[in-house]
């Protein structure tokens, strides 16, 4: 009948929309886990120059001239 009919409709709705939200929290998640891969990618070579990750990731930003920046940074000019 007509009351089971729009149920089902709605139900199937419902359905879809939490379909289309599940699909967002993955395409999200996997956005944060590449960014954090590469983020651990990079710890190794800030190490290697004494700079904290952030301190790299804002120096690459912004430097073109990575050596020298982090000379600069580190306070031997």
């Amino acid at each position: 009948d007509e009351y089971k009919r729009k149920r089902q409709e709605e139900g199937a709705k419902l359905q879809e929309a939490l379909g289309k939200q599940e699909q967002e929290g993955r395409r999200r998640l996997d956005r944060i886990n590449t960014e954090l891969e590469a983020k651990e990618k990079l710890i190794p070579e800030a190490a290697k120059r004494g700079l904290t990750l952030e301190q790299y990731l804002e120096i690459v930003k912004r430097v073109p001239d990575l050596d020298a920046e982090v000379s600069r940074k580190k306070g031997i000019s």
